[in-house]
């Protein structure tokens, strides 16, 4: 994973700039609206936000010999590349370390009297992560009903999830077994809605 920031090295995303105006950090967390019974886990209702962090740079466009080049311009077109390229990067500021950001704004804006000069503001958003761990069954736990009284035999899979959940529940019964509604009094009188 490479290295999205060294700010004490005015390194970023692999592009060198002139200078590191601002860094901010952002932590922050949603809570839910709605109420919450007594007892319940409170930290299950309230569920952490991405991480986010901006930098403000400033790219002259003066080279190293004092005339007027393509620096921004190229500093520019370098962060909108990386960006492009949706990649992941370990972020080091002069306050913390975030091992999963990814590039996810770039803003530059031109102020006059001086041509060229970009003021760029990089936006990083934490990643979160999760492992998808698969565990093997051992093939004597799996049951193909040739083995009896074991786990996974046959026995087990006859014997219901528990008498609780299937309280109440009765088959459905099929239209040819409903028997025929007689027919109401109105009809039998009048005639209609036969």
């Amino acid at each position: 994973m490479p290295i999205g920031i060294f700010t004490h090295l005015g390194l970023l995303v692999g592009v060198p700039v002139d200078l590191i105006l601002n860094e901010s950090h952002n932590s922050s967390a949603y809570a839910t609206e709605m109420p919450i019974e007594d007892g319940t886990v409170i930290t299950d209702h309230i569920h952490l936000n991405p991480d986010i962090v901006v930098i403000d740079v400033e790219m002259s466009n003066v080279d190293f010999f004092g005339a007027r080049g393509e620096r921004a311009r190229t500093a520019l077109a370098a962060f909108r590349s990386q960006l492009k390229m949706r990649g992941i990067y370990q972020v080091m500021t002069h306050h913390h370390f975030y091992p999963s950001m990814a590039l996810t704004n770039i803003s530059a804006d031109n102020e006059a009297p001086f041509g060229g000069r970009l003021l760029m503001m990089l936006e990083f958003t934490e990643i979160n992560r999760t492992r998808l761990e698969i565990s093997a069954a051992p093939e004597s736990s799996v049951s193909n009903g040739a083995n009896s009284g074991g786990v996974g035999s046959r026995d087990d899979v006859s014997k219901t999830a528990s008498s609780t959940v299937n309280a109440g529940r009765q088959d459905a019964v099929q239209p040819e077994d409903v028997p025929q509604r007689a027919e109401s009094w109105a009809t039998q009188l009048t005639g209609v809605g036969e």
